[in-house]
């Protein structure tokens, strides 16, 4: 028994014994919480993108998953307690990252690969909560923001659709406004009702133009609409949207199918074939004899930025950009009228074809022409397709009077109703085809872009602009001082504002007098050439798709003189950011960069390019870096060195959502992606992700002033966010 008993107390000393040793070693060695946090290292994925001979890792920092979670303020005995846990990851050993070494222009050496080693970053400070204080309400949806000494200025915009009743064309009436909640682009009529689908919604309406069905379309956003047999076929992106309406107050929807393209402009279903143009990607025909399982059985592949499509009888008519050349002039386009036989829709053929030294932006036919429209000289032009196999081009006179900017065309009973961009609806007497003649102008308030007829009436989608001024001189109480519609033939690009005056791209550049927010002054200027806009001391600088890089002495506002001209190597421009000594500009066909130096703006120097194979979104300049945002493909960025050459030293993978712009403030980055992701840029090669800041609406930029952020938040206004400090 007393050995027994000895035995045990044995055993039990020798068990504590070891416990108390490996706890003990435990608190020897093992990390904080904190520490286990920063040194904790998952896997990573690294994947390597390929563009164009350009070879760059890219690391998925994806902000939602390593973005700040604040946590909510909490009571403890009377003591608050704000906590941020940052999840945010690091590596421990260091990453090798191949990075493209381009070449300038006046380098024509084979580009060399170089290897880089991407050191471990710093974890990332303490991130206070930010604090949203204010929405600033704007008519439509705010897009443009810019601020500056208590002032904020934006660009707004709202589409909606006018019904004008043109019973006598010489005398139209508009008779109806239809606003939906959000842009409304596609309508469509059959069997006495309208549907109209905008970038929220379908609404169904009756005779008598009554709501009697809605469907919430979640995000889905058609550009254009058809409906056949109680079905409504919807295209957005690269999708057919595919819904039952034969009961308008209980829509279902029926399928959902990915098309080959993007950016579609039509969709017309007939004999349960439907016939979908992407302009970026090409003609789908789709076939849909059973809805609920629709099938694409045939591809006639092209890119265009317009397009102009019909369909009468076994024949379908595609209009068509086929090239863009460069000119001393600018840029000159060739078009092409294709004739496709769609007896048999799954062997579809391309039958005859025509060239048009314009770009076509729409057609319609009627009885055995066609009805093309373009830009000058080629405004309008009749084709005589009595013979599909052989189409030929009428030689008609001009017959639009002064500037316009076509963009659809409807054409009936011996008149063609034209949707002009910058003056509305344009009416012109076809009945001699081979001398039209322009009877009507109508005024519609905005920019006409989509027109429909049913009967006697027009449904004419127009865009309307808003330029809109607010007092955030106490951001903690601004007001709104300011609305002003305007009409704009292109989307605008650049808002800028300095000290005295508010620039924007409305039909030219329109310059106002801001020292009274209340009663903005417009100041009178003689015509200029101006897309795009960025200001730099006493010299605007702008693009334009057609001639390339435009420099602007702006000593004197009323009397703007150009100083320079200088062409893009490559592409049509469309954006431009400006910083120091770089412009750095975007462009389409083919999608890429061009840098300028502008240490002499009267003679901008191009320096390098970089090509890519998708679109980019925005650029964005400051200290020798370049940031591109490249929606679902995040920011890339680049080095500016010293002779102009980009060199490509990150990418920022975006998890959720599209990196529409990048706003730079002091050593910050603000990716405005669903609110914005803010990261530390104080070593760009290297950017260390700090938080996301959330917002109320659609955030699409952002502009910061004074520890201040203001949001162009959508349909939600301006939104106002105190940052931390």
């Amino acid at each position: 028994m007393n050995n027994r008993t000895g035995f045990v107390n044995i055993f039990i000393v020798a068990i504590t014994a070891v416990v108390v040793v490996f706890i003990g070693g435990y608190f020897l060695v093992a990390p904080d919480e904190t520490e286990k946090r920063q040194n904790k290292e998952p896997p990573q994925d690294m994947r390597v993108e390929k563009s164009q001979n350009n070879i760059v890792e890219k690391t998925d920092e994806k902000p939602d998953e390593k973005e700040a979670v604040i946590a909510k303020q909490t009571i403890v005995e009377e003591k608050k307690t704000i906590v941020a846990v940052e999840k945010k990851t690091t590596h421990e050993e260091k990453k090798e990252t191949v990075i493209e070494k381009k070449t300038t222009h006046e380098n024509t050496k084979p580009k060399e690969i170089i290897v880089q080693e991407q050191a471990r970053p710093e974890p990332p400070p303490q991130i206070q909560p930010v604090q949203q204080i204010k929405s600033i309400p704007t008519p439509g949806y705010t897009e443009l923001i810019a601020v500056a000494n208590g002032v904020v200025a934006s660009l707004s915009r709202d589409d909606v659709l006018q019904i004008v009743d043109v019973t006598d064309p010489l005398s139209p009436i508009k008779i109806q406004t239809i606003d939906t909640p959000a842009f409304a682009e596609a309508a469509f009529q059959k069997d006495g009702y309208v549907y109209i689908a905008d970038s929220r919604e379908l609404r169904i309406l009756d005779s008598a133009e009554q709501t009697v069905g809605v469907y919430n379309l979640r995000n889905f956003w058609p550009s254009a609409i058809s409906v056949d047999s109680g079905y409504v076929y919807l295209v957005a992106g690269n999708e057919i949207l595919i819904l039952d309406a034969k009961s308008p107050q209980n829509i279902k929807q029926v399928s959902k199918t990915y098309l080959t393209g993007r950016a579609p402009s039509h969709i017309v279903v007939k004999d349960s074939y439907a016939y979908i143009v992407e302009t970026l990607g090409g003609l789908n025909i789709v076939d849909v004899r059973n809805p609920s399982s629709p099938k694409v059985v045939k591809v006639f592949p092209f890119e265009s930025h317009t397009a102009g499509f019909g369909i009468e009888g076994n024949y379908a008519y595609v209009g068509r950009v086929a090239s863009t050349k460069s000119t001393a002039q600018g840029y000159s386009q060739t078009s092409v009228f294709e004739v496709i036989d769609i007896s048999n829709p799954v062997a579809a053929t391309v039958i005859s074809s025509v060239e048009l030294p314009t770009d076509i932006r729409g057609l319609d036919l009627l009885g055995t022409h066609a009805y093309v429209i373009g830009s000058y000289p080629y405004r309008l032009t009749p084709i005589d397709i009595s013979s599909p196999a052989n189409p030929k081009i009428i030689q008609a006179g001009e017959s639009i009077v002064g500037s316009a900017d076509l963009q659809d065309i409807v054409v009936e009973n011996g008149f063609a109703f034209l949707a002009d961009g910058s003056t509305g609806l344009r009416i012109v007497d076809i009945s001699n085809i081979a001398s039209p003649r322009h009877v009507k102008d109508f005024d519609l308030g905005g920019r006409a872009f989509n027109i429909y007829k049913w009967g006697s009436k027009l449904y004419i989608a127009v865009e309307q602009k808003y330029f809109n001024l607010a007092n955030v001189r106490d951001p903690g109480n601004p007001q709104h001082t300011y609305s002003e519609p305007f009409t704009a033939s292109y989307k605008y690009t650049s808002l800028v504002l300095d000290a005295k005056n508010a620039y924007f791209n409305g039909g030219g550049v329109r310059v106002y007098d801001i020292a009274n927010i209340q009663s903005p002054q417009k100041i009178k200027m003689a015509p200029a050439e101006i897309d795009s806009i960025q200001i730099q001391g006493n010299y605007l600088y702008s693009t334009i798709g057609e001639i390339g890089l435009l420099v602007y002495d702006i000593a004197d506002l009323t009397s703007l003189v150009q100083i320079s001209r200088t062409p893009f190597p490559m592409g049509i421009p469309r954006d431009l950011s400006v910083d120091g000594r770089w412009a750095v500009g975007i462009s389409n066909s083919p999608y890429s960069i061009t840098v300028f130096d502008i240490s002499d703006p009267q003679k901008p120097i191009v320096r390098d390019s970089y090509t890519y194979q998708k679109y980019p979104g925005s650029v964005t300049v400051k200290n020798d870096h370049a940031y591109v945002a490249r929606g679902e493909d995040g920011v890339d960025i680049f080095n500016i060195r010293p002779d102009g050459s980009l060199e490509l030293i990150k990418n920022i993978a975006i998890e959720r959502g599209f990196a529409h712009h990048v706003a730079m403030y002091g050593n910050k980055a603000f990716v405005v992606r669903d609110g914005a992701d803010v990261y530390d840029m104080t070593n760009p090669a290297k950017p260390i992700f700090m938080q996301h800041i959330s917002n109320k609406g659609e955030a699409n930029r952002i502009a910061i002033d004074n520890n201040y952020m203001y949001i162009a938040d959508g349909y939600a206004g301006v939104t106002i966010i105190k940052m931390p400090e």
